[in-house]
């Protein structure tokens, strides 16, 4: 889980390359740390490195599916 914020110009750039060619979705995994901004870059849908089968609780490094799903239609 690795990443920082000025990682997302990598992110915005390979949305804007994927976006020239028809037929084609972008989807990235992004550390849980840049989930909310990774989202804002258009036409990119969000998976996860890591997720919990509970929807609540404390578990390190992990998220509940039901938390990944509400940043899009990919929750990977």
């Amino acid at each position: 889980m690795n990443g920082k914020g000025a990682d997302l110009d990598q992110v915005a750039h390979i949305a804007g390359a994927a976006s020239q060619v028809d037929n084609v979705t972008t989807l990235v995994a992004l550390p849980a740390t840049l989930i909310h901004r990774g989202v804002a870059c258009s036409g990119i849908f969000n998976g996860a490195q890591d997720c919990h089968v509970t929807t609540a609780g404390a578990h390190t490094g992990g998220l509940s599916v039901e938390l990944l799903a509400d940043t899009g239609p990919f929750p990977l």
